[in-house]
């Protein structure tokens, strides 16, 4: 049975995580540790590397500290995966499916394994309880929520989840890691993705593609890295650019052509080598589909509803009216039309504070015309 008073917590070795565990510890929790090493950097930095930070924390908050090697895992879900995107000419989010398949995964299995009653993270974001179970909620620090990448979240996992700085600002965060001497307090906080730190995505999958173990999706891989036309919407060939994987829906700059206006990423073809550019008003779509739903806060909605849409991390929320459709898909038609929404990217929905759930943006659905309901 459950310790209803003990807590896996999953430590980065950050600031954030850091935290988390001592106020839990303050709050009463027994916490256990858990940090995941997930990945190395070629100059043999990475997750696994922040252990040491981690484990002061832990014994910090009076708690045991284990170091779980999940590369591996780390590899074929996420990794590749962002290959297999990046391939196919979309822009994945490898933290929506790492929270999914790699944090809360693992998180759950120690959570078992010591008899933990809760799991916990330093994400900023928060739970309630709603009309008919858990739900997932905006942090109060609006500028740092995290709520966006959190949706795939299920909801058992969500029942047992705690995001002890939901209520917290970043300030608070640091001031408070200070008084207890975190030695992360002060790091400074990166903003790109953990496996690349530089942001370098085409170097990263240059070396990916020759590493990777899948035949075919390290062929599409090597496609997509490969020189090819660029193109208007017309078709007529206006340069080359260096492989459609180092270009993303809506980019201006970079492109090495020369027009009497600006011209920007409008599609990326990935069958031909293509990238496709024209003005950015072609960006600006009243709808879209996504596919692959979670509801995270509610019940799969079987009638048409409002809500608030996010298309992209710390993008502005927009009123829409959400469509579910076959199986997993839904419409999401916006009130004012959207720039770039990637296919790839999440769409996630909200009422208010509340998360309702989320899906990915497909290539397709943005013909849809006509005024909200």
């Amino acid at each position: 049975m459950a310790d209803p008073g003990r807590v896996v917590v999953a430590m980065s070795g950050g600031v954030d995580s850091g935290l988390a565990a001592l106020l839990l510890a303050e709050a009463g929790y027994e916490v256990i540790g858990i940090t995941l090493q997930l990945y190395e950097t070629a100059d043999g930095r990475g997750s696994g590397a922040e252990a040491a930070s981690a484990r002061e924390a832990v014994e910090a908050a009076g708690g045991t500290h284990h170091l779980i090697d999940a590369r591996q895992r780390f590899r074929e879900l996420v990794i590749s995966g962002f290959a297999s995107e990046y391939a196919a000419g979309r822009t994945p989010n490898p933290c929506v499916r790492c929270n999914e398949q790699i944090k809360w995964a693992i998180l759950e299995q120690a959570a078992r394994t010591h008899r933990a009653a809760y799991m916990a993270t330093g994400h900023y974001a928060r739970t309630g309880t709603g009309a008919d179970g858990p739900v997932l909620m905006t942090a109060r620090d609006t500028g740092k929520d995290q709520s966006y990448v959190l949706w795939r979240i299920g909801r058992p996992a969500l029942a047992a989840t705690l995001f002890p700085l939901g209520e917290m600002t970043k300030e608070e965060v640091r001031a408070r890691s200070r008084r207890h001497g975190l030695t992360a307090a002060g790091r400074d906080e990166s903003q790109d993705i953990c496996f690349i730190p530089a942001g370098d995505y085409g170097t990263f999958l240059d070396g990916l593609a020759a590493e990777i173990d899948d035949a075919d999706t390290a062929a599409a891989l090597r496609s997509a890295l490969t020189p090819g036309e660029i193109v208007d919407l017309e078709g007529g060939i206006l340069g080359t650019h260096r492989g459609i994987a180092r270009y993303t829906i809506g980019q201006r700059h970079g492109l090495g052509i020369a027009a009497g206006h600006p011209l920007y990423v409008i599609a990326l073809d990935p069958a031909a080598r293509r990238v496709v550019v024209g003005e950015e008003s072609v960006l600006k779509q009243r709808s879209l589909l996504a596919s692959g739903a979670v509801w995270t806060s509610i019940e799969p909605p079987a009638e048409p509803f409002r809500a608030e849409a996010r298309v992209r991390y710390r993008g502005a929320r927009t009123p829409a009216f959400i469509t579910p459709g076959a199986g997993d898909s839904f419409t999401v038609r916006f009130e004012r039309e959207q720039r770039a929404a990637a296919p790839g990217q999440s769409v996630v929905l909200y009422d208010g504070e509340i998360v309702l759930g989320g899906g990915i943006i497909t290539p397709a659905g943005n013909e849809v015309s006509g005024e909200l309901p």
